[in-house]
């Protein structure tokens, strides 16, 4: 019988090596599809980017032509992204807004995005706000601006280009991590950007997340083991950093979708600890029996020759 300890000693530290490989699994998963979510985000906002540069060019020489310019963008881009413009003059107040007309002055000088090229002193940089309604079409989206000056270094205005929040996450219809996984973009701030799980319908954009990976200090890249602080799910994530556009892009998946892998093996093992120790124990009454009619046969004898 000191074989059953045995037993379930060997069975419980393989049940240990299966969950170690399951984990370490999930970890190169998630770190290299961090590391291409990552590329189709920076590919994206540099997209953004370089458009901001060519528009705010276009608005200062042909701005009565600014529509067809910003219609031919949008057709070069293949539908691949989809991109809305926006200009303000230097007080913030919309000169132009390619998602819908306005039939009164708009300010947008008090949005964060807007009034940080304001204050920006002559610096030509981009901004990333957070997801925020638009004021004009009513819908959420992801703003982008740069400041727009003119030839003697005045500023003109600001040229904000915006982004619906689904389109960053596409990249989740190309993984397959199980029912519970999740991606998500994330500024440094902590803002998150855009979220995706298959759980949620409400992409949580414009909640706050702490700690690392989403501080300016963290790694470039990296894997963490977290209960979620979104919808309360144990994940595996992998995480890569954007540092150029204070950005964080992070891929989950469950604990329990990665071990799910294994569960078969688990379970098989334990069907056959099972039987053995029924075997065992099986063999130990019998034996125990045969010992006992032994004993009771030589006692039996002695109590007849005596």
């Amino acid at each position: 019988m000191l074989a059953l300890p045995l037993l379930w000693a060997l069975i419980a530290r393989a049940h240990l090596e299966l969950a170690a490989t399951a984990r370490d699994e999930s970890h190169r998963n998630v770190q290299n599809l961090s590391h291409a979510f990552a590329e189709e985000v920076r590919s994206t906002v540099t997209t953004i980017d370089l458009s901001l540069s060519q528009l705010r060019l276009s608005w200062l020489r042909h701005p009565d032509h600014f529509t067809q310019v910003v219609d031919e963008l949008n057709e070069h881009l293949h539908g691949q992204l989809k991109i809305n413009v926006l200009v303000t003059d230097a007080r913030g107040i919309v000169q132009f807004a390619s998602s819908g007309k306005f039939s009164r002055p708009v300010d947008l000088s008090d949005r964060p995005h807007i009034r940080a090229q304001l204050d920006s002193a002559g610096r030509d940089r981009l901004v990333m706000g957070q997801p925020l309604r638009e004021r004009i079409s009513g819908l959420w989206m992801v703003h982008f601006t740069r400041p727009i000056h003119r030839e003697d270094g005045t500023l003109a205005g600001v040229m904000a280009a915006t982004v619906a929040p689904a389109h960053f996450s596409r990249f989740y219809r190309n993984i397959d991590l199980g029912a519970n996984a999740s991606i998500a973009l994330v500024r440094t701030d902590g803002v998150i950007v855009a979220r995706t799980s298959r759980s949620r319908e409400a992409h949580d954009s414009g909640s706050t997340l702490a700690g690392a990976p989403y501080t300016p200090d963290s790694p470039p890249y990296g894997v963490f083991h977290r209960i979620s602080r979104v919808d309360g799910i144990e994940r595996y994530y992998g995480w890569r950093s954007l540092p150029e556009y204070g950005l964080v892009v992070t891929v989950g998946q469950a604990v329990e979708d990665a071990q799910a892998r294994y569960a078969g093996q688990r379970s098989l093992m334990v069907a056959i600890g099972c039987a053995v120790s029924l075997l065992l124990a099986a063999g130990g009454w019998i034996a125990l029996t045969a010992a006992d009619s032994r004993r009771h046969a030589v006692a039996a004898l002695a109590a007849a020759e005596g």
